[in-house]
């Protein structure tokens, strides 16, 4: 049996400021790629990890292109669960958000679930904010979880609140999981255990240049994976640069602001005399010079 496993698609009708794109439809485009993938090779399972939407506060017409697009592919089963994206409040017991009205129209299924009868696999769910279950004793494993989860370095320095993929392996006893909330994609196995991270997507930040949106298909069957790159435009053709220029100016401009203050150094609290080093020090005509001093007296 065949599953493919994807990341945070954070679905949303609003274009992040750097893009010049139409970003709603790539983001359309993107998931119909997946989609037209699983039901061309016959993949009838998706794992979504959570912040399935940007926002509980998305337009119902967004809701409603994507409920048409899941509504085409009737032998592909979605199963998703919840990250802090999809919760209003960060309150799971909430049902007033986009996903859920995804899960009462049965295009999208989530909870503890078997898949079909003889195959023996088990979904276990651990939405944002939630413990993880016990696997099951008998048969394939699934954890499907929405957690900060990173592979071998920080994503900044000083990073706080995450867990390692290797412990998160070892720690469980799941054949695979599914993991969400970690933009940076990446895939760990150990002792024939599979996690897959499959990160973002989009390419919504000047920070994410780098980055090519993948799923992962894993055989269940030998505990074999491979990775599937999703194509991709030119980063330059959807991505305006320029604002990054610009906003890497003003930081810099505030720092040293913000440096300054902190200088040991302290100008004299004489405004006359501060006036007239700063006249001395960019050279003012002696006429301006002149006014000034007949300004200020003695």
């Amino acid at each position: 049996m065949r599953l493919l496993c994807t990341g945070d698609w954070h679905i949303t009708n609003k274009t992040p400021k750097n893009r010049i794109d139409n970003y709603p439809q790539t983001i359309l485009t993107k998931l119909k790629y997946i989609l037209d993938y699983a039901a061309e090779n016959k993949i009838f399972y998706i794992l979504q990890p959570g912040d399935f939407f940007d926002s509980v506060k998305v337009p119902h017409s967004t809701v409603a292109s994507i409920a048409k697009l899941l509504a085409q592919y009737e032998d592909t089963h979605l199963i998703a669960c919840f990250g802090q994206h999809d919760l209003q409040f960060h309150n799971a017991e909430n049902p007033n958000t986009p996903l859920n009205v995804l899960l009462k129209a049965g295009l999208v299924f989530t909870a503890p679930l078997m898949l079909p009868i003889g195959h023996r696999h088990y979904v276990h769910f651990a939405g944002w904010g939630n413990d993880i279950p016990e696997p099951t004793e008998d048969g394939y494993n699934i954890l499907l979880t929405h957690r900060m989860v990173i592979h071998e370095n920080k994503l900044w320095e000083a990073q706080t609140g995450y867990e390692e993929s290797h412990t998160l392996l070892k720690s469980t006893k799941f054949d695979l999981i599914t993991c969400g909330d970690n933009h940076t994609g990446f895939v760990h196995t150990h002792d024939d255990r599979i996690l897959t991270n499959c990160g973002s997507l989009m390419r919504s930040s000047t920070s994410q240049s780098s980055h090519t949106p993948f799923f992962v298909v894993v055989n269940t069957d030998t505990n074999l994976y491979h990775v599937e790159y999703i194509p991709v435009e030119d980063i330059n053709d959807v991505m305006d640069f320029s604002q990054k220029e610009k906003e890497e100016q003003v930081n810099q401009n505030l720092t040293k602001f913000i440096s300054n203050l902190t200088s040991t150094k302290r100008p004299e609290l004489n405004y006359k005399k501060n006036l007239y080093n700063l006249i001395n020090s960019n050279s003012i005509d002696k006429g301006i010079v002149d006014i000034i001093d007949e300004v200020m007296g003695d």
